[in-house]
């Protein structure tokens, strides 16, 4: 799985396919500040006023050597892209399985995670597979299903089986061995 952010083309110019190049002619006019909307997903991105999660200060990082500022807002993880599409928001961070399209293009992958299953040692579970799952209680985060997969969505249609929002309350759900399995995202 990669982690990728995006940014909505505020120029009329035509597309080019260096995406390096693209960055600095899309926000060649913006003022040297950008709208950044993401949403909370410790480790990964956090709403702290000194750490941002590997996912958003990689992107700060690189926008701030193209010359921007980055103001992080943070919404509902399916509300970002929304946002970003209607011109209310410059950027976005991260986005997973999307394609270029009109005023919204897609950079080449920031960060690669591997998809990890975890289950509490005692406990002696060992799936061969995702479609193994099924018969089990999973917890995962907020949006899960569009991140790792159809076997994985078809899954999550049969098994007992929960997101959340709140990574503190998935791992405390495991740890008192409400569910089963945890699905995350590990580097």
């Amino acid at each position: 799985m990669h982690s990728h952010f995006h940014k909505r083309n505020r120029g009329k110019g035509s597309f080019v396919k260096y995406r390096a190049f693209l960055f600095s002619l899309c926000f060649s006019h913006i003022t040297h500040a950008l709208n950044l909307v993401t949403s909370e997903g410790p480790p990964h991105t956090i709403n702290h006023q000194l750490y941002s999660g590997i996912d958003l200060d990689l992107t700060k990082a690189v926008l701030r050597q193209l010359g921007y500022s980055v103001n992080l807002h943070f919404v509902a993880l399916g509300r970002a892209e929304k946002l970003v599409r209607s011109g209310q928001y410059d950027l976005m961070a991260p986005i997973f399985f999307a394609k270029d399209s009109d005023n919204f293009y897609i950079s080449e992958p920031i960060v690669t995670y591997k998809p990890m299953v975890f289950s509490l040692s005692e406990r002696n579970l060992s799936p061969d597979s995702i479609s193994d799952l099924a018969k089990y209680a999973v917890i995962t985060f907020q949006g899960a299903p569009g991140y790792f997969g159809d076997e994985f969505k078809t899954m999550s249609k049969q098994a007992r089986y929960k997101e959340s929002a709140d990574m503190p309350m998935i791992l405390g759900m495991l740890v008192k061995s409400r569910y089963d399995y945890l699905r995350l995202d590990a580097f």
